[in-house]
């Protein structure tokens, strides 16, 4: 059983549109455009086994802000969204990465 996760979420859901989509006769472009995907991601999805998928997703998602994602997500449940002061208050909790633009999917 994999641990729900946004990402986890994100593609089980988008593998189950696009091969429903297949199974009815959709061209690719066609399920593309509806999902508002690129045709290759659109191929990958597929050609490729769910657990490839998940476990390729899973792999790409580290980055210099993960471990200061509890606190962009207390912040943004907060309704404090102002890049400049987040970014400020991340310098200030150590963070060195580059100057990002915080969204809420982001933490």
């Amino acid at each position: 059983m994999l641990p729900k996760t946004l990402i986890v979420d994100r593609v089980q859901q988008r593998y189950g549109q696009v091969n429903r989509m297949v199974e009815v006769g959709y061209p690719l472009s066609e399920i593309a455009r509806r999902l508002g995907l690129d045709r290759k991601t659109v191929r990958r999805y597929r050609d490729t086994e769910l657990d490839i998928l998940i476990a390729s997703a899973r792999d790409r998602r580290d980055s210099p802000l993960d471990r200061h994602k509890p606190f962009l997500q207390a912040q943004f449940a907060a309704c404090n969204t102002n890049a400049a002061a987040l970014y400020q208050e991340l310098l200030e909790r150590g963070y060195r990465g580059g100057v990002f633009h915080p969204r809420a999917h982001d933490a």
